[in-house]
């Protein structure tokens, strides 16, 4: 969910990056410059979303990423894609994959 002014649902493509210790977002899957990076060192907290269950496109699935700057609710595909996601981006923050 993004927006300045008003907060509308925009598809985006998420990425884990090792090397930055990130998150990064595009656009779509084809696009090379990220629209955005998440630091894992930003992140405060990453939990289930069920309250946006009103205005999500899919309330089951939402999560979100909260850092001190902003909030980051995403819509994964599935329950299990979410889990999957919550899981990679808490043990990417706690320094889980920073060894490999």
């Amino acid at each position: 969910m993004g927006g300045k002014i008003r907060k509308t649902w925009k598809k985006r493509w998420f990425v884990f990056d090792r090397q930055r210790k990130a998150l990064l977002y595009f656009h779509d899957e084809h696009k090379k410059d990220p629209k955005g990076i998440i630091y894992f060192q930003a992140i405060e907290d990453v939990y289930a979303a069920s309250w946006c269950s009103n205005k999500g496109p899919s309330p089951r699935t939402t999560f979100c990423v909260k850092t001190p700057q902003k909030s980051y609710f995403i819509a994964a595909p599935s329950g299990l894609a979410m889990s999957i996601w919550i899981d990679v981006i808490l043990t990417g923050r706690e320094g889980g994959f920073y060894n490999y």
